[in-house]
């Protein structure tokens, strides 16, 4: 899966030494909506 989306796996690579406590809630928000983005685009390909 990470390998099909290379944009993606830049983004995480930049977010992962930014991590504080301050930001935590940010970073998790981002999770998140890509772990529905990802759902989202799945049940779709699938109908």
């Amino acid at each position: 899966m990470a390998a099909a989306n290379p944009l993606l796996d830049n983004d995480e690579k930049a977010c992962l030494p930014t991590i504080t406590l301050k930001n935590i809630h940010q970073i998790s928000e981002w999770v998140l909506r890509r772990v529905f983005a990802v759902e989202a685009s799945h049940t779709l390909k699938k109908r």
